[in-house]
């Protein structure tokens, strides 16, 4: 045996039944599933109206408000 050797190769190798974790979808999750979707079309709909100029000024606003959520999700 060398330093390579599989870990199913060492002897009384017991392998561990896999655990299913099954997560339900919470309203939480909706609710920021809809703010996610309303801030992509409002970029969408602004780029498409306003041309690409508008999108560098949509992003003023989407970027920190991008950043309040994930910092709100890494918080729980």
């Amino acid at each position: 045996m060398n330093a390579y050797a599989d870990v199913t190769d060492l002897p009384n190798h017991i392998i561990p039944p896999m655990e299913r974790h099954t997560r339900k979808t919470t309203r939480e999750d909706l609710v920021l599933f809809a703010f996610a979707a309303a801030l992509v079309s409002i970029v969408a709909l602004g780029t498409w109206a306003f041309g690409p100029v508008m999108l560098g000024m949509t992003a003023l606003f989407f970027v920190p408000v991008m950043m309040v959520v994930i910092i709100m999700i890494t918080l729980g």
